[in-house]
């Protein structure tokens, strides 16, 4: 029976375990949802899907009713019976889990957290009320641990909804206590996360490496505005159109904690754009990569970026839209050692030129030109913080650019070296001053016919709040082809300057205040037959800020002489004590040029110069002129022009100033000049005009009026003393005017001259009248047929009446067109006399018109009495290097034409038979026949011989009134002797009364 019985419970107990088993799902939800309320959590559901000896799965697990704070579509459990003996579980996962968090500024909230949070505090509790065996009971290990498809909705406190994020996650057992983790976040419109390591947990040691990529930086800025705005506000960065950020790194952590080393790698995406907006600060980037490694105590890092657009406040803005902009690279190391901290880093970068051209006139106004064909930068510091974190060192920069250069209008500029390099100042913590300095070196400006080099170097010191800055500069300056055309050597070759300069505003609006020096320096030129010497100095200042620029300066050249011996041994000395040009610039605002403003002043004082034998020399020539110039208004000139001299002497007259002026006219720049000779009434006008248009079309005019030369003045004095027999006396009066064909001078002028007297040795001229006017170019000339006539004339005892002589005239040669004079009240005409001064030679004829036969007789013979008749004939004369000679010519009665001869005395006629060789009884007859007649015909010829020798034929044929002498008169008289004694026969005798 008791058998019986055993079996009957056996088959009893198996009957209930199999009703059991077979409805094992519903029996372990009962129990574990019973567990659950047990342990307070009643807002919930789910299903156990299934339930075997080596599986568990539970579906649709639910916590909340209408919107659940968590819901996981499955939760799977794989174990064995040998693990759970073990309390071991061999892969826990869980899918389709959805929950949500809650931003509330910097606070970050779980609805599911603070619904089962006084759940987890009694939990605690309980746990804690266990003795520490029945609390080890309950501790189970996990083998794996999945998580797949886990969606989080990260909302605002108000309900806006931030993101979508979906996780990934997953811890698996590997060996050793050590275990391998992954995890993986993404937002498909934010971010992609992953990471994945391993750990260890008897140390604590884990191995990570994170990955991620930002896809859209801009709005993941305006998610953290939203979140802390006054932190993203305090950050001061904001990212502009999107942008992309990738970075992957590994790191190392012991005891759970301590980071013991990392390495890390982010990388900027194409075209990301940030700004500053309280710098007023904004750049793009072509690229930009990060790479840092080392630990918490030594930590390096390397950077290279690439920049595609800039822009500072209002004053610099570049971009370039394809390409980069300028680039940088650099590393950086911070230590931490015993006693303190280290940092060093550097920053090298390949300045572009192009870039260069448009970011450097922002900054350094002066520079960008040397850096037109780029060059270096480079940064390097080194800071080290003290036990009381107070931070010190230095900071070095460098930009230097090698054989720059730009071209400029029908030029070149560049040099072979530019620099610029500087030194901050970091004490305290705190940035302290900062030392920049500029050198060019082997700069060079080449123009049309100049060629400029030299070298210059600026420095200036700035301290904080680094709102001004203060410095001097210094450099020299060549010039290898206008002053050598000139014939000017400069000593040492090269002009020496210097100045200062500081500017202020310096963040905000730059002004920049310099001031230049140039030492005086030597000048020297040999020119022909003699010496130039000077010396030159300068100084100057300029203030430019934003829109304002202003300038003032001086030059000056002082001891100017000049020494020089001239081909007709005459000598030269001349000079200036002193010679200043002043300049004045009043501030105009840039935008308005227009109402720009130059003032000038050109003075001179001490000028001199004297000439050994031309008896001219100047002493203390002074002057000043003041005139300025607008865009507007053009040149203008105000009062207080001068032109002033102790003394000016030349040729024995000594020279007063008188007005002088200079005056804009419409278009045109007058300056008068009066001058005068001291006892002379005469005043001589310079007036001379510069159209403003076209300075090569300037006009010199030059004004005598009528001035009356006096037998006693001082200009007769003048050429007195330099002409003894000289004397000239009347009224003259000159003008010319000078004008330029390109940079040859061209002059017309013309001399006048009435109521002449004229003096030289034995001649004399009366009533002299000349009107000469002439052209100088390339050479000069007379024009206009010019004339001179004169009343009356005297050569020796040779009388002439009035005259007139038409010429032309070169500094060669003489052309007398016509000369006619009045001899023995006829006329004596000449034409085309040619003579070269260096060689006077020519042969012409004078042609005799109606000459008065007695005034003629009366010249060659000694006669006195009644004689009438006219003659004509002709005389070749020539003129061989200075000497007039007469040859063979004649005079001779018109046929038809008859006179008369009456002598006083019939002992003249004697006399000149006697002469002529007749003698005897009939010499006595003959001269009274012949000292009454009427002719019919009469000659007079003149026969140059050998020798200077001549023979004066004289025939006379008519009837004599002799009553004794009644045949026809038919008389030929030769008389010989000298040339000369033959022409000045009868010279010495009375004319006819």
């Amino acid at each position: 029976m008791l058998f019986i019985a055993l079996i009957l419970v056996l088959v009893s107990a198996l009957s209930i375990v199999s009703a059991a088993w077979t409805r094992r799902e519903a029996v372990a939800t009962r129990l574990a949802r019973k567990a659950l309320e047990q342990r307070g959590l009643t807002n919930f559901c789910f299903r156990v899907a299934h339930l075997s000896l080596s599986r568990l799965i539970v579906e649709d697990f639910a916590l909340g009713s209408d919107d659940p704070l968590l819901s996981v579509e499955k939760v799977e459990a794989s174990f064995t019976i040998g693990d759970l003996l073990r309390k071991h579980v061999g892969r826990v996962s869980l899918s389709g889990v959805s929950t949500r968090l809650v931003v509330d500024g910097a606070l970050v909230t779980s609805p599911l957290y603070e619904s089962i949070k006084p759940l987890l505090a009694a939990s605690q509790k309980a746990q804690a009320r266990r003795p520490k065996r029945a609390q080890a009971g309950l501790e189970f290990s996990v083998g794996a641990v999945v998580l797949s498809d886990i969606l989080i909705d990260v909302e605002l406190a108000g309900g806006t909804l931030l993101s979508e994020m979906v996780l990934d996650a997953g811890v698996v057992f590997e060996a050793d206590d050590r275990y391998r983790f992954w995890f993986s976040a993404v937002d498909e419109q934010l971010l992609k996360f992953k990471a994945d390591g391993h750990l260890t947990l008897n140390d604590g040691g884990i191995t990570v490496m994170p990955e991620v990529s930002l896809s859209d930086l801009k709005r993941l800025y305006n998610i953290a505005r939203l979140i802390a705005p006054d932190q993203v506000a305090s950050f001061g960065v904001i990212p502009e159109k999107g942008g992309v950020l990738n970075a992957r790194g590994v790191a190392k952590i012991r005891g759970w904690r301590e980071l013991e080393t990392f390495e890390i790698g982010a990388e900027l995406g194409r075209g990301s754009a940030f700004k500053m907006p309280a710098n007023e600060i904004s750049a793009r980037f072509q690229s930009a990569r990060l790479e840092a490694g080392g630990s918490l105590q030594d930590f390096r890092c390397r950077l290279s970026t690439g920049l595609s657009a800039f822009s500072f406040k209002d004053t610099l803005h570049v971009e370039r839209e394809t390409g980069r902009l300028l680039g940088m690279r650099g590393s950086a190391r911070w230590l931490q050692k015993e006693g303190g901290k280290t940092l060093n880093f550097t920053v090298e970068s390949d300045l572009p030129g192009r870039s260069m051209s448009q970011i450097l006139p922002g900054l350094l106004p002066l520079a960008p030109i040397f850096f037109s064909d780029g060059g270096t930068l480079s940064v390097n510091a080194g800071l080290e913080c003290s036990e009381q974190e107070q931070w010190g060192g230095k900071v070095n920069f460098k930009a230097e650019a090698t054989r720059s250069s730009a071209p400029l209008a029908a030029g070149r500029m560049g040099c072979g070296k530019a620099s610029l390099s500087g030194v901050l100042d970091v004490n305290g913590g705190r940035a302290g001053n900062v030392l920049c300095e500029l050198e060019l070196a082997d700069g060079y400006l080449i123009r049309r016919d100049v060629n400029a080099r030299g070298d210059v170097k600026l420095a200036l010191k700035a301290e904080p709040p680094y709102t001004a800055a203060a410095g001097a500069f210094s450099g020299r300056l060549k010039e290898s082809i206008v002053l050598p055309r000139m014939g000017l050597v400069i000593d040492d070759g090269y002009v020496q300057f210097d100045g200062d300069v500081a500017v202020s505003e310096l963040v905000t609006n730059p002004v920049w205040e310099a001031s230049v020096r140039v030492p005086e320096t030597g000048l020297t030129s040999e020119v022909a037959g003699g010496r130039f010497e000077a010396r030159a100095g300068a100084r100057a200042s300029l203030r430019y800020g934003g829109e304002m620029l202003s300038v003032g300066g001086e030059a000056w050249l002082c001891d100017l002489s000049l020494r020089r011996d001239m081909e007709d041994g005459l000598s030269l000395e001349a000079g200036l004590g002193d010679v200043r040009a002043k300049l004045q610039v009043p501030p105009f605002e840039l935008s308005a040029v227009s109402n720009m403003l130059v003032e000038s002043v050109v003075s001179w004082s001490g000028g001199h110069f004297k000439t050994s034998g031309a008896q001219m020399a100047l002493e203390d020539l002074e002057g000043e002129v003041n005139f300025g110039w607008s865009m507007i208004g053009g040149l203008s000139f105000d009062a207080g022009q001068r032109l002033l001299w102790r003394s000016l002497e030349a040729q024995g007259l000594r020279v007063l100033p008188g007005e002088f002026g200079l005056a804009r006219i419409g278009e045109e720049v007058e300056a008068l000049l009066a001058v005068k000779v001291e006892g002379c009434d005469g005043e001589v006008a310079i007036r001379a005009t510069l159209p403003l248009a076209d300075a090569r079309r300037a006009v010199l005019h030059v004004t005598l009026p009528e001035t009356e030369l006096a037998a006693d003045g001082v200009i007769a004095e003048a050429i007195r003393s330099r002409m003894p027999d000289f004397g000239v006396e009347g009224t003259v009066s000159a003008a010319a005017e000078i004008r330029f064909l390109g940079s040859q001078p061209y002059v017309t002028g013309r001399v006048k001259m009435r109521d002449g007297h004229l003096t030289s040795g034995d001649m004399a001229a009366e009533g002299v009248a000349a009107d000469v006017a002439f052209e100088s170019g390339v050479f000069f000339r007379t024009i206009e047929r010019p004339a001179v006539t004169f009343k009356q004339a005297r050569v020796g005892k040779l009388m002439l009446d009035a005259g007139r002589v038409e010429f032309h005239l070169t500094p060669k040669e003489l052309f007398v067109d016509r000369l006619e004079v009045g001899w023995c009240k006829g006329r004596l005409n000449a034409y085309s006399v040619h003579l070269d001064f260096k060689n006077p030679q020519d042969d012409f004829i004078v042609y005799a018109d109606r000459i008065d036969l007695g005034e003629a007789l009366m010249m060659a013979l000694s006669f006195k009495g009644q004689i009438e008749g006219y003659l004509y004939g002709r005389f070749p004369v020539g003129i061989d290097r200075g000497r007039v000679k007469l040859y063979n010519g004649f005079l001779y009665s018109l046929p038809g034409q008859s006179g008369k001869l009456r002598l006083d005395d019939s002992g003249q006629m004697l006399e000149l038979l006697e002469r002529a060789g007749i003698r005897g009884d009939v010499q006595e007859p003959l001269s009274k026949a012949l000292s009454d007649m009427d002719f019919s015909s009469v000659r007079l010829d003149l026969e140059t011989l050998e020798r200077g020798q001549g023979v004066l034929r004289i025939k006379l044929g008519g009837k004599s009134n002799y009553k004794e002498w009644p045949a026809p008169v038919d008389l030929n008289l030769n008389l010989h002797g000298p040339m000369e004694e033959l022409l000045n026969m009868g010279l010495d005798m009375s004319r006819k009364r």
